[in-house]
């Protein structure tokens, strides 16, 4: 019973203190990374760092607002802080350097060189001051005490004291136990400790020069020693990856923390919250002096801190082993990252091409923000923002604490695309985009019959004619023939854009449809259509159109395709890919090497691959191919599911909005219903490199797992090959699977090889034609080898089509 109640109250402790690391776990973001040093002396090549170069010492004045830093190649260079901004050229030094240390207020610099000189340089000058040669061995650690003093010592186990104004030396403290190391000086000047090199810490009296102390709690050479800026501690770093911490006062000791390896630097940040420490094993190391854990630890992936120090409250300074300097944003609170929004009202949210008969729009809608609404624009134009309430809005906004109101009007220049961006600003100065496409249309487009296809044969004697227009309808009437079917009938409840339903007599034979809309302000308007009626035995039917245009005629089957890639998207939250652009235009020159016809091959990258033109070319390019045609639809993008529904399936548009997927995203149904109404062609080929990036959001499928739930966006696109018997689907990864874009191929794996493929590397029977089944066969086998197993691209089944020829191979 009593080891029960032990255990239960151990469990809630060590939930309560989960609860508080969890809550004061650091914020920690790199601001800014520069190259200290260049090759040569070509500023062109400011950012190429010179081979083995690394940032070996640092030193900081807030007071200057300077940084200096010193690499292993004998030079040193001054930066401005925080900005990083260079204040010199490189400045080749004499001899390598062991140490350096700002004084207390940046007037001078002390450079230690391992020949046994220091030097002490003018900052405001650029000069050196003074060069005191008063070590006969190597000089390992140098500090600048008030305005005058030099702390220097090295391998000759002494401590010595110069007074570099009065050029003469004030003392020394011979026959240490060890070379030193390491020097750091009390803020009140009482005690100076050394850092030694078998290990230890020497606590030595400024007053009479005597060695009060011994510490033998660090057991192996000390690398760094630092005073806390309040006084209260010490702290030293060891080569052993050890840091101690001890009492400044009565040096007892405190604690302890481990690195894997030899400590590199040490600092305090000025409100004694935290201690960093960072080590040549890549780790840059966060420790809660108040509850003395270790609350974050970095692991860099291309180099080590070899410097570090705080330059104020909130923002670190490090120098690298490749040669950078780099600030770090340090919070315990993560800043405002939360971009504000913008929830459309005219046009509706979501609708990406707005149709207008008109010289102008009205843009109307609702912007808000967790924090605050800095300002917003309209093609860099201010919008006068007014605030509003929810409650007035009568519309749910999760966490807005600032919602404001615009309405703008603006001139639609040319007939065609208008584009207008609205940029919307924070006061974190967070900014997030809207795009807006208004088509303005000139009168011959204002009237749209949408049903029935001009030029087409019907059966029935009455068909529906649905039609809709881009003005406010006043009035309309339909003519076939010269005979009066509807005389100016008034629309019910018509908004501009809505379908109108009509049915009309049709005749046997031709028939000439004439519509006629007038708009509310008297302007009338007009189509034409054009059907034949067949005679077809049976009871009449409504059948959908087909075609009579010229190209019906027997003629050779002809090859198309759609290839669609998208590296870079217009919503900033949704990552940029790597290659998939150049993926699809690579496709796209394959095919037209291997035959297809340029006029037969539609390529949409990146801002030209919006949902609307996406949609566009399924609905209309592809209604140009014959029943005896062959199709091929490539796409290289981001995949989406809804993991509440994962049955929604979604390819990412270069203009997809995550919160609105419905609208802006291009559903794995609609690319069914193309399959299974729209084309005719009894050969479809879908290559799919889909989601290269691993996941976007939680809500953003990637080809692993999500929620320890296989990811079903591979799964949905597979099922495309069972709508029709005669559609292959090829997709670049099993479900459950990430798709690989490889660095040293410059391309995704999948399409790489699929690339290869039809250039020839896939006629594994050397008979000079690719058929689908021999590409499936290589790809496979190329990628799963390449990956390792990782990647093993996936298909429908292709039993029916397996000797389809895919391109031919030239001799």
């Amino acid at each position: 019973m009593k080891k029960t109640i032990c255990f239960f109250f151990m469990c809630i402790l060590t939930s309560w203190i989960s609860i508080i690391y969890a809550q004061d776990e650091l914020y920690v973001e790199k601001l800014h990374s520069v190259y200290a040093f260049r090759s040569g002396e070509d500023s062109s090549k400011e950012n190429e760092p010179t081979k083995r170069t690394f940032v070996s010492h640092g030193a900081l004045s807030q007071k200057q607002g300077l940084v200096v830093v010193v690499s292993n190649e004998k030079t040193m260079r001054l930066f401005s802080i925080p900005s990083l901004k260079p204040k010199s050229e490189v400045i080749n030094l004499s001899a390598n350097v062991a140490d350096i240390a700002f004084s207390l207020s940046g007037a001078y610099l002390a450079i230690a060189f391992q020949n046994g000189r220091v030097d002490v340089y003018d900052v405001s000058k650029g000069t050196v001051f003074k060069k005191v040669t008063a070590h006969s061995q190597p000089v390992n650690a140098v500090y600048l005490q008030d305005e005058n003093l030099i702390f220097s010592g090295g391998a000759g186990r002494t401590l010595l004291i110069y007074d570099f104004i009065a050029d003469m030396t004030i003392g020394s403290v011979p026959y240490l136990a060890g070379d030193i190391t390491a020097i750091a000086v009390q803020l009140d000047a009482v005690n100076c400790a050394v850092g030694l090199s078998q290990g230890g810490v020497s606590i030595v009296s400024i007053d009479d020069l005597s060695i009060l102390l011994e510490l033998s709690d660090a057991k192996s050479k000390v690398t760094k020693l630092c005073y806390s800026p309040d006084g209260k501690y010490l702290v030293a770093g060891t080569d052993s990856g050890n840091i101690i911490l001890w009492d400044a006062k009565s040096y007892e000791f405190k604690n302890s923390f481990t690195l894997s390896g030899s400590i590199c630097a040490i600092s305090f940040d000025p409100k004694m919250r935290w201690l960093v420490a960072t080590s040549i094993d890549s780790s840059i190391a966060f420790y809660d002096l108040k509850r003395m854990l270790n609350i974050k630890l970095i692991k860099e992936d291309e180099h080590y801190s070899t410097y570090a120090e705080f330059i104020d409250n909130n923002t670190l300074l490090t120098g690298t082993s490749d040669g950078k300097i780099e600030t770090w944003k340090i919070s315990l609170i993560p800043p405002d990252s939360i971009k504000p929004c913008i929830l459309m009202e005219n046009p509706p949210h979501g609708v990406i091409l707005t149709k207008v008969y008109a010289k102008d729009y009205q843009l109307k809608g609702i912007v808000y923000d967790n924090l605050g609404i800095k300002n917003a624009t309209i093609n860099n134009t201010p919008v006068d923002l007014k605030s509003a309430s929810i409650g007035s809005l009568n519309i749910n906004l999760d966490n807005a604490k600032d919602i404001k109101v615009f309405e703008k009007i603006v001139n639609l220049d040319s007939v065609g695309i208008n584009r207008f961006k609205i940029v919307l600003t924070d006061k974190a100065n967070n900014s997030n985009e809207y795009q807006i496409e208004v088509q303005r249309l000139d009168k011959t487009q204002a009237l749209e019959i949408i049903e029935p296809p001009n030029n087409s044969e019907v059966a029935d004697a009455s068909i529906p004619l649905r039609f809709r227009a881009w003005f406010d309808i006043a009035k309309y009437s339909i003519v076939n023939n010269m005979v009066d079917i509807v005389v100016d009938q008034v629309p019910l409840k018509y908004s501009i854009g809505d379908e109108v339903l009509e049915y009309v007599s049709i005749f046997p034979g031709y028939n000439q449809i004439k519509l006629f809309a007038t708009s509310k302000s008297g302007e009338i308007f007009s189509k034409l259509l054009s059907l034949n009626r067949v005679a077809i035995p049976g009871p009449a039917t409504y059948r959908p159109a087909i075609s009579l245009r010229s190209d019906t005629v027997s003629r050779e089957p002809q090859k198309w395709a759609v290839v669609v890639g998208i590296s870079k998207y217009l919503n900033q939250a949704i990552p940029q890919l790597k290659y998939a652009d150049k993926d699809a235009q690579t496709l796209a020159e394959v095919l037209r090497e291997c035959g297809y016809d340029s006029s037969h091959i539609k390529i949409l990258l990146n801002e030209e691959a919006t949902v609307a033109r996406v949609k566009d070319v399924f609905n209309n390019f592809l209604s140009n191919a014959l029943d005896t045609d062959m199709i091929v639809i490539y796409f290289a993008c981001h995949g989406i599911f809804d993991p509440d529904n994962p049955q929604n399936i979604y390819l990412l548009a270069y203009d997809s909005d995550l919160n609105v997927l419905g609208n802006t995203a291009l559903p794995v149904w609609y690319i069914r219903t193309v399959l299974t109404r729209n084309l005719r062609m009894n050969r479809v080929i879908i290559f799919a490199d889909v989601c290269h990036a691993q996941s976007i959001s939680s809500k953003v499928g990637t080809r692993g797992t999500v929620g320890g739930k296989k990811n079903p966006v591979n799964q949905y696109l597979m099922e495309l090959g069972n709508s029709r018997r005669d559609v292959i689907v090829f997709t670049a990864s099993s479900p459950g699977e990430l798709s690989k874009e490889v660095k040293e191929l410059g391309q995704g794996a999948f399409t790489y090889y699929l690339v290869n493929g039809l250039r020839g590397k896939a006629d594994l029977n050397g008979d000079y034609i690719i058929s689908i089944g021999e590409l499936v066969q290589y790809v496979r086998g190329e990628v799963k080898q390449k990956t390792r197993n990782s990647q093993n691209p996936a298909h429908s089944n292709i039993e029916d089509l397996v000797n389809l020829t895919i391109c031919g191979v030239s001799h």
